[in-house]
């Protein structure tokens, strides 16, 4: 039932004179891929960041969404905006239910029914999530970036997962288009 799920919105703003100015650089999720999208050095009178995010959580189904906008007021560009926005959404296929943690409005760990070191498989999760990074649409021209990924994890334990993830990544400067494809794999390991 769609009702019985939680759902968490959340907002925030950041102020910042900005009056050492900033650079970016934007990596495609992936840990140890070279930054995509690079900006060049951008004097600023000031910033304002707003970030929103609105998650679901039902049952093996949770949907997470965020969108960032930067508004810079740049002392040599005038007015800029960078903006970033992503979905992911995960299922857990053996069907445990993450919970909700209402002190921090964060989802928890998936609670593994049948762990390895009770002789069963784990939890088996699918993760799909797409992002995009536009740093095109001001006067800087940097790029624009989509990240489209697909992910297997398998949680031995609910502190232990081994996970495989594949990003389809398309990014666009003012006189190319590149396509890049990663295929990653991480062990993590929940230390309390």
């Amino acid at each position: 039932d769609f009702m019985s799920g939680v759902v968490h919105l959340g907002i925030t703003n950041r102020y910042s004179n900005g009056r050492s100015g900033v650079n970016y650089s934007v990596k495609p999720e992936i840990n140890k891929a070279p930054a995509f999208i690079k900006t060049d050095y951008i004097p600023t009178n000031y910033m304002n960041l707003v970030c929103t995010e609105v998650s679901y959580l039902n049952g093996p189904l949770w949907v997470f969404s965020e969108y960032t906008h930067n508004y810079i007021n740049s002392t040599n560009n005038g007015s800029m905006n960078l903006s970033t926005f992503q979905v992911t959404g995960s299922w857990v296929l053996t069907g445990e239910h993450r919970t909700y943690n209402y002190n921090n409005g964060t989802v928890n760990p998936i609670p593994v029914a049948n762990s390895i070191k009770q002789g069963g498989v784990g939890a088996w999760e699918l993760t799909a999530r797409y992002a995009n990074y536009n740093f095109m649409d001001n006067p800087i021209q940097a790029a624009k970036m989509n990240v489209a990924s697909l992910g297997f994890n398998c949680w031995l334990t609910s502190s232990a997962s081994l996970s495989v993830n594949y990003h389809y990544i398309k990014q666009k400067e003012p006189e190319t288009i590149g396509i890049s494809n990663a295929l990653n794999t991480r062990i993590m390991l929940i230390l309390n």
